[in-house]
């Protein structure tokens, strides 16, 4: 929401206060919900933080650097080795090499913090809509074990 509204209006306050509003809410619904994640809370966190240093700065690159943040953090769990294996169907345990989840685990947290890297490069390098793509197409890992597998067992 923060990247839509600041390339759509160029406020930048006006940008932050609605991040900030939305985060909130989000987290607040989903409070109501059922048990909040650590990564949700993070996630505001990071909102409040970073937010709160755009506003001071009166620079975007703080809000901007959150998704990098986020791909630091994913990257840093994969680095666990055998995260991977409980995503993968038994099928595909039995027919990979071994050490073959391990490696693929660690190029996959490699590739989090290269899209962490590009996230807080492009911002300070490139028009700030070409930066704000590239923050929106390079997301982290899909959420989901099925998808995960998928690209997973593509990528072999």
């Amino acid at each position: 929401m923060f990247l839509g509204i600041y390339l759509a209006i160029g406020n930048l306050p006006l940008a932050v206060g609605f991040a900030l509003a939305i985060g909130i809410g989000q987290l607040a619904l989903a409070k109501w919900r059922r048990r909040l994640e650590t990564m949700q809370w993070l996630s505001l966190a990071l909102v409040i933080t970073l937010g709160a240093a755009t506003l001071v700065t009166n620079d975007s690159r703080f809000m901007m650097a959150k998704p990098s943040l986020i791909h630091f953090a994913i990257g840093a769990v994969m680095l666990r080795p055998g995260w991977l294996d409980r995503y993968m169907p038994p099928i595909v345990k039995e027919h990979l090499p071994k050490g073959a989840l391990r490696l693929a685990g660690f190029a996959w947290a490699g590739l989090m913090f290269l899209l962490g890297l590009i996230n807080l490069y492009l911002p300070r390098t490139s028009a700030q809509s070409f930066g704000a793509i590239s923050l929106l197409s390079a997301q982290p890992a899909p959420r989901s074990s099925r998808s995960l597998s998928s690209i997973s067992c593509f990528a072999f």
